[in-house]
């Protein structure tokens, strides 16, 4: 007998899945709804082309398995939570230069993702982006 737990909608479902199906479409539509959004006000055309080139997604799937799909900031916190994006640590609008450059790729998920950019908008930039390298080269 296979090992069930409740989906949010109150369904039961294996404990390998997330959601059910029903609520797994719903939660794609919502994704692929908000992706867009932020695309268009967030992304001009050139950034956009890059995340969509090919050679991107190479980086970043080589990025992503270099992180072996986990969070690297909460890992250097001894927790372990899987990635959600891969963040460039220089931004690509200002150092377009450094867009593939794996020294300036970290997954992160995205709790992490949002308090990075809140310590770049606080003013500790610098300071982010030196831990962000340590963690990339193994340190602490």
């Amino acid at each position: 007998m296979a090992l069930l737990k409740n989906c949010r909608c109150g369904k039961k479902i294996s404990l390998a899945l997330s959601r059910c199906e029903e609520c797994q479409v719903k939660y794609d539509k919502r994704n692929k709804d908000r992706h867009k959004a932020y695309n268009r006000a967030r992304r001009d055309k050139t950034s956009e082309s890059f995340y969509n080139s090919k050679i991107w997604r190479l980086t970043r799937n080589d990025v992503v398995e270099r992180d072996h799909h986990l969070c690297q900031l909460c890992l250097n916190e001894k927790r372990i939570k899987p990635m959600y994006l891969v963040h460039h640590i220089k931004e690509l609008r200002d150092y377009p230069e450094l867009g593939l450059d794996k020294g300036n790729l970290i997954s992160v998920c995205n709790k992490c993702h949002g308090y990075i950019h809140s310590e770049y908008e606080n003013g500790n930039r610098k300071q982010m982006e030196n831990i962000l390298k340590k963690i990339i080269k193994g340190g602490k």
